[in-house]
């Protein structure tokens, strides 16, 4: 085997290893921007001093969202384990 080739499995151990990095700091990115919309629809809806019901179903979209990308970072996360 030449060094070329002995060295191409750990370059492309490093490429993986990046994007997995990148697609897991995506998913908590999506966490953190959920929760600063979910802040600000909040904070919003009694500045306009609306009823607690306006925007309850975006509410409750917006939690189903962050929900599934707890479950996806948990899969990423026993995903990177094996």
């Amino acid at each position: 085997m030449s060094a070329h080739t002995s060295q191409e499995p750990n370059a492309f151990a490093s490429v993986v290893a990046d994007d997995v990095r990148r697609l897991e700091y995506t998913v908590e990115d999506g966490l953190a921007i959920s929760g600063s919309l979910l802040q600000t629809l909040v904070e919003g809806r009694r500045q306009a001093g609306l009823s607690i019901a306006v925007g309850q179903a975006g509410l409750e979209k917006l939690m189903d969202a962050a929900n599934k990308m707890v479950s996806a970072r948990a899969d990423l996360a026993s995903a990177h384990a094996r």
